[in-house]
């Protein structure tokens, strides 16, 4: 591998919501739970300290048919620390 290049392992979870009313509040911290979940299982796989930076971005709306309808999107702005304990 040259200089200057990185690995990325991407994971994607696409999941579909009931009709019940479901908060902003609620969203984030489930969220936050996936997230979490996902860097400890990845943790759990790869070598010790192979994890070095984990950036999580979360999508909200509607979808009709093939058609998405985001109306609440939030990026991480500073990455996730490995060791970061999720709350």
């Amino acid at each position: 591998m040259t200089e200057g290049m990185r690995k990325f392992l991407t994971v994607t979870l696409d999941i579909e919501l009931g009709n019940r009313k479901t908060h902003a509040g609620r969203i984030e911290a489930a969220h936050q739970a996936a997230v979490g979940a996902a860097v400890e299982a990845i943790k759990g796989e790869l070598l010790e300290d192979s994890v070095e930076r984990v950036k999580s971005r979360i999508t909200w709306g509607y979808r009709r048919g093939s058609q998405d309808l985001d109306y609440v999107e939030e990026a991480d702005s500073g990455g996730w620390d490995p060791d970061q304990e999720v709350t």
